[in-house]
C-alpha cells in the first residue's frame, strides 16, 4: 500500500511545482517527472499485480513477440468491427523493438498518464481547473484500476480528451479522439450518451435550473435502463459482428456471470460527490464549469454501481465517466478562499483516500495490492 501513497504523492509534488515555476525548460522537466513515476511503477510491477494481467495483459504481448507477421496477430485477435485493434496494433508494434512485456507495461501507463495530463491542461484553459488537484484526483480514482484493465483504461483518457474538444466547440477534434479511443476499447462507445447528455445539460441550454435537473435524472435513468436491458443489447451486437464475442462471458451463465450486492461505502461515496457538488452549483455555474453535466456524471456513476446486483462487471461501465467525476471535484476547489481551499483539500483527500483504502486495501479490487516488483 505504502508504494502507491508515495506515487501519488510524489507525483503530485512534481506536478504542482511544475504548474507554478515560470522556467518552461525546468516546468517540463518536473511534469515529465511528475507523469513518469506512475508510469515507471506500473512497468515494474509483477505479473501477479492486477487481475487481468495474466489474462491478457502479459499473454497477448507475448504472443505478439512471437507472431511471424502482424496480421497473423491480429487474425487471432480480431473478430468483430470493435475489437480493441488499436491496443493490438500498439501491443504488436512494441514487440518488434521490445522483447520484454514491462515495455507494454510502461507504454500503456504513460499513455494513460499523458492523455489524462493533456485533457485537464485544456480544462485549465477552459475552466481554470487546477491541473495537479485533477491529476491526483484521477490517480487515486483510476491509476489500480489501471494496472488491472489496462485496454480500457486507455481509452477513457483520450474520450475524456475528446469531450474537452466538444466544449471548446470544436468538433472535428472530438470526432478523431472519440474514434481514438473506440478503436483503443469498444467500452468508449459509451461517449455517444455522454455527447447527447452534454448537449442536453450543457450551461445556457436552459435557464432554469430545475429543468435541468430533471432532464438529467431522465437521462441517467436512461442509461440504467441501458444497463439493465443491456444483455439482449450486447447478444445483438455481438450476432451482427460488432463488438467482441468475449462479451457473451460477462452475461448470464457466462464464464464471468457473477453478480454482488451494492455496499453502503460505494453509495456513500458518491453521495458525497454528488452533495458537494450540489452545494457548490451556484459557483461553478458562475465559473461556467457545467455543474449539471458534471454531477450527472456521477450520478451515473452511481447507477452503474448499482447494476452489481445483475452484473458485476457492468461497473466498469462507469469508469468512463471517473475523469468528469474528478473534473468537478478539482474545481469545487475553485469555489473557496485561499485559507479554506487547504480545508477543501484536506478534506477531499481524506474523503476519496479513505474510499480508495476501502475498495484496493481492505477489499482487494483488481487485486493490486499488496504490490510486487517483477525482479521479487
Amino acid at each position: 500500500m505504502s508504494i502507491y501513497i508515495s506515487v501519488f504523492l510524489s507525483s503530485t509534488v512534481f506536478l504542482y511545482a511544475g504548474e507554478k515555476i515560470k522556467d518552461k525548460k525546468l516546468n517540463r522537466f518536473l511534469i515529465v517527472i511528475g507523469l513518469l513515476i506512475p508510469s515507471i511503477i506500473a512497468a515494474c510491477r509483477a505479473d501477479s499485480v492486477g487481475t487481468d494481467v495474466l489474462v491478457y495483459g502479459k499473454a497477448f504481448y507475448t504472443q505478439a513477440v512471437s507472431s511471424s507477421s502482424f496480421i497473423t496477430y491480429v487474425i487471432s485477435k480480431v473478430d468483430s468491427m470493435f475489437s480493441d485493434f488499436g491496443f493490438y496494433f500498439l501491443t504488436y508494434i512494441l514487440s518488434r523493438f521490445f522483447k520484454d512485456y514491462h515495455i507494454g507495461f510502461f507504454v500503456y501507463a504513460i499513455l494513460v498518464q499523458v492523455f489524462f495530463y493533456i485533457a485537464f491542461k485544456r480544462c485549465k484553459k477552459l475552466f481554470n481547473t487546477p491541473v495537479w488537484i485533477a491529476m491526483l484526483l484521477i490517480n487515486l480514482f483510476l491509476y489500480n484500476i489501471s494496472l488491472n484493465l489496462m485496454r480500457q483504461c486507455i481509452a477513457v483518457p483520450i474520450a475524456f480528451l475528446a469531450w474537452t474538444y466538444l466544449a471548446d466547440g470544436k468538433i472535428k477534434q472530438y470526432i478523431l479522439f472519440t474514434i481514438i479511443a473506440v478503436v483503443f476499447h469498444s467500452s468508449a462507445l459509451i461517449t455517444v450518451l455522454i455527447l447527447p447528455m452534454y448537449l442536453l445539460l450543457r450551461a445556457g441550454r436552459n435557464k432554469q435550473p430545475v429543468v435541468k435537473i430533471m432532464q438529467g435524472i431522465l437521462f441517467c435513468s436512461l442509461v440504467f435502463v441501458i444497463l439493465y436491458f443491456g444483455s439482449s443489447l450486447i447478444q445483438l451486437l455481438v450476432a451482427r459482428g460488432i463488438i467482441r464475442q468475449n462479451y457473451l462471458s460477462y452475461l448470464a451463465n457466462g464464464r464471468y456471470s457473477t453478480s454482488s450486492a451494492i455496499d453502503i461505502y460505494t453509495v456513500l461515496q458518491y453521495l458525497i460527490y454528488i452533495i458537494l457538488g450540489v452545494f457548490t452549483f451556484k459557483c461553478l455555474k458562475n465559473r461556467k464549469v457545467e455543474p449539471t453535466f458534471l454531477i450527472m456524471c456521477v450520478g451515473c456513476i452511481l447507477l452503474s454501481k448499482f447494476g452489481t446486483t445483475f452484473n458485476t462487471y457492468v461497473s466498469r461501465v462507469g469508469y468512463n465517466f471517473y475523469p468528469y467525476m474528478a473534473l468537478l471535484l478539482a474545481n469545487i476547489d475553485n469555489c473557496f478562499t485561499k485559507q479554506s481551499k487547504k480545508i477543501y483539500r484536506i478534506v477531499i483527500l481524506a474523503v476519496v483516500g479513505y474510499f480508495w483504502y476501502q475498495a484496493f486495501v481492505l477489499r482487494g479490487y483488481n487485486a493490486t495490492v499488496p504490490y510486487y516488483f517483477f525482479w521479487n
